[in-house]
């Protein structure tokens, strides 16, 4: 309880009594005669005259002496001191005219930060309060507080906005008027995507962004005639036996022919004699059910997804025709720019495993 309240409680003597002289003089200085004269009981109820209040008030320069009255937890004819909003800012009783002008509403973000973070900081920084209203096109900004406070306050969002890599024409700073209307400059409206167009020349774009590169050559299968004489039959007989390998075309529309299965190196590799001295070295007699069925498959650029267990050979089914694609090309891998095979791997162990594979085999300089 402050002292006020406590000589109220034992020189007020009840409702409707004015405090004592004696205990008024010791809250604060006696305010001049006129005042004095004032300090008299209204009509009777024990209200103290509002414009004795005020003198009080005035007499304290920065704080406010306001009544509670009935209103009050200290019942009618009490008083307590309440410090004005503008006193707890620390701004003079004489209040400057804010500073105003306007900023486009695509600013307005920049200005006010994630969560009212930056115009907490600007208003921090500079001592002044900021309000900001958002329009349509553009938000009005007062700057609260003294001349000096409102120019370091204009200052700091100046650089907020340039660090932004926005760029704005910047008015003059005049006490109380609106500034020139800061807008971004060289903003045009991004231009709307015609999908429609897009999807009618699909194929013209697609030969637009394929017409600088060299060309490719994709199939480099030739089918033995061994492979060619397997009936469909002895074809699906075979796949059965071979774990049960299950084909299928994932192509949107007419569905392809998927080639017959390889049963020797022979049959796939007859025409490349360095792949052939490779298997060879390392011994194997036969493809493996994987290699078998997606060698012929992948030798004509189609692509393929292959589902088999751990150990059936799956490096080896796409490694063996990768050599031949980045050898058979009809520009040399000399004039060619960038990778020319690149094998994907979900974890450093798997992909360190490949490489070990991989280190096996050379085909044509390549390792």
């Amino acid at each position: 309880m402050s002292d006020w309240d406590t000589s109220s409680d034992e020189d007020a003597g009840g409702p409707g009594r004015p405090p004592s002289s004696a205990a008024a003089g010791r809250l604060w200085q006696t305010p001049a005669a006129p005042s004095q004269s004032r300090a008299s009981v209204e009509g009777g109820g024990g209200r103290r005259s509002a414009e004795w209040w005020r003198e009080v008030a005035a007499s304290f320069g920065e704080e406010e002496w306001k009544p509670r009255g009935a209103e009050g937890s200290r019942g009618p004819g009490e008083a307590a001191r309440q410090r004005s909003p503008r006193a707890a800012a620390g701004r003079p009783r004489d209040a400057v005219a804010p500073l105003c002008f306007h900023l486009d509403s695509a600013l307005v973000g920049t200005l006010i930060g994630r969560g009212g973070t930056k115009i907490r900081d600007l208003e921090d920084s500079s001592g002044s309060r900021i309000k900001v209203t958002k329009g349509t096109c553009e938000a009005e900004v007062k700057i609260f507080g003294s001349i000096a406070v409102q120019n370091k306050a204009k200052m700091l969002i100046d650089d907020a906005v340039t660090r932004s890599g926005q760029n704005y024409i910047r008015g003059g700073t005049e006490k109380g008027k609106t500034l020139d209307v800061i807008m971004p400059e060289n903003n045009p409206k991004k231009p709307v995507i015609n999908w429609a167009s897009l999807r009618e020349n699909k194929a013209k774009y697609e030969a637009m962004k394929w017409a600088d590169l060299p060309p490719i050559e994709k199939n480099f299968y030739k089918e033995s005639s061994r492979t060619a004489s397997m009936s469909q039959e002895e074809v699906e007989l075979w796949r059965k036996e071979n774990n049960n390998i299950i084909c299928n075309d994932l192509k949107e529309g007419e569905k392809r022919c998927i080639p017959n299965p390889v049963c020797k190196f022979e049959d796939v590799f007859e025409h490349y004699p360095d792949i052939m001295a490779n298997i060879r070295k390392v011994g194997f007699q036969k493809p493996t059910p994987i290699q078998s069925q997606a060698w012929p498959i992948i030798l004509q650029g189609i692509d393929l997804i292959g589902i088999a267990q751990t150990g059936t050979g799956k490096t080896l089914a796409y490694l063996m025709p990768g050599f031949i694609h980045l050898t058979s090309q009809p520009i040399s891998k000399d004039q060619r720019g960038g990778p020319g095979m690149l094998v994907l791997a979900p974890t450093r162990e798997l992909a360190l495993q490949v490489e070990a594979e991989c280190l096996k085999y050379t085909y044509k300089g390549i390792k």
